[in-house]
């Protein structure tokens, strides 16, 4: 490798080593790309150091000096392919240095794999503590009220992190058994997620089930966004309680007053008061023509005529 950069790492190692799954899967895929993945598994050993042959003396034999040469040769390559190892795997030890806390690293270590393989050592005890946990979150998840849509992302992230916790095997990437493996981790994971559906789902789970080649997570869950809207549009709309519902408020009846004032224009006597007698009636009238008729004695009792003498005549309009 002519020149080197170190990836930022997307995963750092915790101190705990709670995240080692997913550190582990993230950090071989990053080795992976930069042609360094085989420094950790042991597939590309160290070399042997080169020993440097002999030089042959001046007066040696044309032929001695023709073997030399080759044997020099020999160790020149041998030395290139040994200083190309020990760069590639310091490099690759930079890569794991980058990616963990600093208190994790044993500057004891001298090589890739043997820093990889304490690490795997150290924590792969707390990745078994928290895939049991996982297990348990995932034995109690249901849909509940939940939507589809929502239902499968809670899922889908329990069962990311339980994969991220069982990688391949490294010896045999890509093989026919690990696609076998990875077939049946795809199965399981659309049987998982179908089961934690409400019953309602039942009759597209049949469907989805019985029709060949088996759908992935993904398609079954694009099948039941689509059987959701039907059911939602199908459902009858229920009624609220009797409990829930509005009392209405009854209005209420403004009593009339049973004693009202009479209407003295009306010729009819108003409702709740007694009709007067014809000598009422004529009274009142009398009553009322002799107070016009007497306007001058009345004005003088007005509050301010007492400044104009009693002497003074008024002219009271009729």
């Amino acid at each position: 490798m002519d020149s080197f950069e170190i990836p930022a790492p997307i995963v750092k190692l915790e101190m705990g080593g709670a995240n080692y799954g997913k550190w582990a899967f993230v950090t071989r895929i990053n080795l992976q790309a930069l042609g360094l993945f085989e420094h950790i598994t042991g597939e590309s050993p160290c070399p042997p150091a080169p020993v440097p042959p002999p030089r042959p003396p001046a007066t040696a034999a044309k032929e001695v000096i023709d073997a030399a040469n080759k044997d020099f040769k020999a160790y020149q390559s041998a030395l290139d392919a040994y200083r190309k190892w020990d760069a590639d795997d310091a490099h690759a030890i930079l890569v794991l240095i980058h990616s963990v806390e600093a208190n994790i690293i044993n500057l004891q270590l001298q090589t890739a794999q043997e820093i990889w393989a304490h690490l795997r050592q150290r924590y792969q005890p707390a990745v078994d503590a928290v895939h049991y946990n996982l297990r348990q979150q995932l034995q109690t998840l249901k849909q509940g009220d939940d939507t589809v849509e929502a239902s499968y992302n809670r899922f889908m992230a329990l069962w990311r992190k339980l994969d991220s916790l069982v990688p391949l095997p490294d010896a045999c990437r890509g093989c026919a058994c690990c696609e076998k493996r990875q077939q049946h981790d795809d199965k399981s994971c659309l049987y998982e997620f179908l089961i934690r559906l409400r019953p309602e789902f039942e009759p597209a789970k049949v469907r989805l089930l019985s029709c060949p080649p088996l759908l992935s997570v993904i398609e079954a869950r694009n099948t039941l966004l689509l059987e959701e809207i039907r059911i939602q549009s199908t459902a009858p709309v229920v009624a609220p309680p009797a409990h829930q519902k509005k009392k209405k408020k009854k209005k209420k009846k403004k009593k009339k007053r049973s004693g009202t004032r009479p209407n003295l224009w009306s010729s009819e006597p108003s409702e709740g008061s007694s009709p007067l007698s014809q000598n009422e009636v004529a009274r009142m009238v009398n009553q009322f023509q002799g107070l016009t008729h007497q306007g001058s004695a009345w004005s003088t009792n007005l509050p301010h005529s007492r400044n104009l003498g009693s002497n003074h005549n008024w002219d009271w309009p009729m």
